[in-house]
């Protein structure tokens, strides 16, 4: 694989696989909370907004994880909901089991692959209870109009470890 940095600042990693027909965008995400008055059972909610490629993501999270900084944001949401241009995904309040508040966003990956773009989120559960916590990631399979089609949530099955690339591409071949 090729790495070509394109803007640091901002903390992309573009990528460009060996394979033409496959095309990488990373960003690493700085994410904090912002506080929701009328609801105890979480500190607040976290936002991931961010333009990948011409692809518009905008997603919350809520959070009971009181290690992120507070946000001034405020503003209206729907609870640990993702939306992609029109297209939005309720999540439910578990990923594989896990209480998605555990979960902080780290990752936010583009993924086209034979002319079908893929959005990742990857999200690092935090444990309070154990040494480390794991890493579980949101794949999106979006449509021509890149609206989403299908979507899977996969666990990485090694603790504190994040999913190679090669394998993440074998994993969305599934989808």
């Amino acid at each position: 694989m090729t790495i070509l940095p394109v803007n640091v600042f901002a903390q992309d990693i573009f990528v460009q696989s060996t394979d033409t027909a496959t095309y990488i965008i990373e960003k690493k995400l700085s994410v904090c909370y912002f506080e929701v008055p009328d609801r105890d059972d979480i500190y607040g909610v976290v936002e991931v907004n961010q333009k990948m490629g011409d692809i518009p993501v905008l997603a919350f999270f809520d959070t009971s994880v009181g290690v992120l900084e507070q946000c001034n944001s405020k503003r209206k949401y729907n609870r640990n909901t993702i939306k992609i241009n029109d297209s939005k995904l309720r999540l439910g309040n578990k990923i594989n089991g896990i209480n998605i508040n555990t979960f902080i966003p780290q990752k936010l990956i583009l993924i086209t692959k034979d002319k079908t773009n893929y959005i990742v989120f990857e999200m690092y559960q935090f444990s309070t209870t154990t040494v480390g916590g794991g890493y579980d990631y949101i794949i999106l399979k979006l449509n021509q109009a890149n609206e989403i089609e299908k979507h899977s949530i996969y666990e990485c099955d090694k603790k504190n470890s994040v999913l190679p690339m090669k394998k993440l591409l074998k994993v969305i071949e599934q989808i």
